[in-house]
């Protein structure tokens, strides 16, 4: 099992997101809000937490990318996108600042259904991992 791939998106999306809502790297008007970052954070931190735990439970390497996962994925770079272009993009597009919140709402709620989609999943496979334990 590779971890490069998955491991190198997660550290583009947290650092990225981690420059655009620090106060002295942040685009003047559209600074990233900590929550935001917080979610995008405890997303990752959740999902680490629980491969570790059902690799010490079965010890097997489970992983299986979801769909929800691209979609968190896609989402945070397209924010993170706009948040850098905002000085420009308000000039010609007044009201751009509300695309960028609109983002970052969907970066959360996005955020929190993942963590739901692969709390599920890895129960699943808990469940028949021990079922198969037991026959």
């Amino acid at each position: 099992v590779t971890f490069r791939g998955p491991l190198d998106d997660t550290l583009l999306r947290i650092w990225s997101s981690l420059v655009v809502a620090w106060q002295r790297t942040a685009v003047p008007g559209s600074r990233l809000a900590v929550v935001v970052v917080v979610f995008i954070l405890g997303k990752d931190i959740y999902i680490t937490l629980c491969f570790v735990v059902i690799y010490m439970v079965t010890g097997n390497m489970h992983i299986v990318p979801a769909r929800i996962g691209k979609l968190s994925t896609m989402l945070q770079l397209m924010m993170v996108w706009a948040i850098l272009i905002y000085p420009e993009a308000e000039a010609a597009w007044p009201g751009f600042i509300y695309f960028v919140k609109s983002l970052w709402w969907s970066v959360i709620v996005v955020a929190m259904v993942a963590v739901i989609i692969y709390t599920r999943n890895g129960t699943r496979y808990l469940n028949e991992y021990e079922q198969k334990q037991v026959n």
